[in-house]
């Protein structure tokens, strides 16, 4: 069976290294080079502490706050947009304490599947991405701000992560060497990080020699349908077929299924 990915980011890899085990035979299409996407230039953070959703009780308040703030976490620029409108009043509707509660559950089992996911390609396809499972250290400068962190770790804890809350003698043992004036810190032992520009290189050639074709700088432009059904995509370089077809485009994922008319 063919399948045709579109996508070369982190979700399209990692779908085409699952397929391809499976035996099928796996096509990636994207319209930039490999090396352009949000997954090359990302952080490389896995983050099972944050286990509880940004659309929470109280970040309402604080997110008006930052919305104004360009170098805020979560500036919005200002624009007459149906879309941005809308999505504002979904996320104000999902602020509650009984939406996150029946989230937090859930993310964190994501969260905490795809780091060990991670370990798991890694070992498999021998990239050298400089992987670190030291975990994140959260360094509060009050008592405040450290027993609100506090809370966090017990809702970790209780979700099965592995957490502890330090003094600043016990946070300056396991990060020697560094100063700062702090209360305390709380240490989430299941956080890691690697380089994703390293990992999506090896990646990419790992796969290709495993006989994932690769279509880079190439557009679809269009879908040929038989019946209702996907048969395969045009593109400015040719038609590509397939029985199956993922789409892992990201924030484009909308504005390019309606331009296939789906």
């Amino acid at each position: 069976m063919k399948i045709a990915v579109v996508g070369s980011g982190m979700i399209g890899l990692c779908s085409a290294y699952y397929l391809n085990k499976q035996g099928y035979e796996v096509t990636v299409i994207d319209e930039g080079d490999g090396s352009n996407n949000c997954s090359y230039g990302n952080a490389g953070f896995f983050s099972p502490s944050h286990m509880v959703p940004l659309a929470s009780p109280g970040i309402i308040a604080q997110g008006l706050k930052w919305m104004t703030n360009p170098e805020s976490p979560f500036y919005i620029k200002p624009s007459l947009n149906v879309n941005l409108a809308k999505w504002s009043w979904q996320f104000f509707r999902a602020s509650t304490k009984k939406r996150v509660e029946s989230a937090v559950p859930i993310l964190n089992q994501m969260l905490m599947e795809s780091r060990t996911l991670i370990e798991e390609i890694l070992a498999d396809t021998k990239i050298d991405a400089g992987f670190d499972n030291k975990g994140l250290l959260m360094y509060c400068k009050s008592q405040h701000v450290l027993d609100e962190e506090a809370e966090m770790a017990e809702l970790g804890r209780k979700c099965g992560q592995n957490v502890d809350v330090l003094s600043s003698a016990q946070a300056e043992k396991i990060n020697p060497g560094f100063e700062i004036d702090t209360v305390g810190a709380v240490h989430f032992k299941n956080d890691a990080w690697f380089t994703p520009n390293s990992f999506m290189n090896g990646f990419q050639d790992y796969l290709k020699k495993q006989g994932v074709k690769f279509y880079y700088k190439t557009k679809v432009t269009d879908a040929e349908k038989n019946q209702g059904h996907l048969k395969a995509l045009i593109t400015d370089k040719g038609k590509i077929e397939a029985d199956q077809f993922v789409v892992a485009t990201g924030s484009w994922t909308a504005k390019f299924l309606k331009q296939l008319g789906i």
